[in-house]
């Protein structure tokens, strides 16, 4: 079979009489996936993951968009809203008790909380996370909670009871003032709930990591109100495929989770003091100088990110960090 010029240029496929007289290849790395264009910083990083990878193409292929296929995409979608309005009302609830307020917004209480009350608060959080990861980890050894590790890697399987474990201890760390992103744990239980469909549903490996990949961006959809920005996150950064079979699931399950959030979620945007920027001459060109330093800048931080992930706290040490 002769394979077409730009294919074997964009997957460099040698021809019969290269593949003859070329030395046997390199054996592939530990999953074969690789960054097209290459970057410019190849160089490796003890992180589980290297510069040259591109860790979200699962090399899956398009999945199977089947009527059960479909059925478990809208339970998806319900169960990553009802998870949403859940862990926000435990943010809620646990802000309120930390810094004492019925009313109003959080960085109002905050600012009139005296200087103890809000040390205090903090000590607490510290206290209750570390020993609650410590021993979540402890007696969950094995089971895996981080949504992004199990739709790139090679089993496609969240536990719940971490995931839910997990889930809890961020929104309470995050209501006593932690600077996390709250959305993190709506996204974990729609990809854990997604996971325990697809169990359920013998999906295929591929149809199942679209459906976590689905139920995560719906979970981020339902605690901030933008459906389109969930289907988004689903496939540039949980799938990196813009395409049609993973787009379409995607902003249906967002759009279905964003709705049943509206149960507890005041339907309209979160942030409403957004100010409005006008284009002009000086901020475009700000804007050309600036990208590029940024893109350089967020990719040491990456990077950076990679490298402490891999050499974290473990064990017991993980209490004091």
């Amino acid at each position: 079979m002769a394979w077409p010029a730009a294919v074997r240029r964009r997957w460099a496929i040698p021809s019969l009489a290269q593949s003859a007289e070329a030395p046997a290849p390199a054996a592939p790395r530990r999953n074969g996936r690789v960054r097209v264009p290459p970057p410019l910083i190849s160089r490796r990083l003890p992180s589980g993951r290297g510069a040259t990878e591109q860790p979200n193409v699962t090399g899956d292929g398009d999945a199977a968009l089947s009527p059960r296929f479909w059925a478990m995409l809208v339970l998806t979608g319900v169960a990553a809203g009802l998870f949403g309005d859940l862990m926000m009302y435990l943010l809620f609830s646990v802000q309120h008790l930390a810094f004492g307020y019925h009313s109003g917004t959080l960085e109002a209480a905050a600012q009139h909380a005296s200087g103890l009350r809000r040390l205090t608060v903090l000590l607490i959080a510290g206290a209750v996370g570390g020993i609650g990861w410590y021993l979540l980890r402890r007696y969950t050894k094995g089971e895996k909670s981080e949504l992004d590790d199990v739709v790139w890697g090679s089993r496609a399987h969240l536990s719940f009871r971490r995931s839910l474990g997990t889930s809890v201890l961020s929104e309470f760390v995050i209501g006593m003032g932690a600077s996390m992103g709250r959305e993190n744990a709506p996204k974990l239980m729609g990809g854990a709930s997604a996971s325990v469909l697809a169990g359920w549903a013998r999906l295929s490996p591929a149809q199942r990591r679209l459906l976590m990949a689905c139920g995560g961006g719906a979970g981020l959809a339902a605690v901030y109100n933008v459906p389109l920005a969930g289907a988004l996150f689903t496939a540039e950064v949980m799938l990196g495929s813009v395409t049609v079979p993973v787009v379409l699931p995607a902003l249906a399950c967002s759009a279905i989770a964003t709705a049943v959030g509206w149960l507890y979620l005041p339907a309209r945007a979160t942030y409403l003091d957004v100010p409005g920027y006008h284009l002009s001459a000086p901020l475009l060109a700000w804007a050309l100088i600036a990208g590029p330093l940024i893109g350089l800048i967020a990719s040491g931080y990456i990077r950076l990110i990679g490298w402490v992930s891999h050499h974290q706290a473990k064990n017991k040490a993980a209490i004091i960090a």
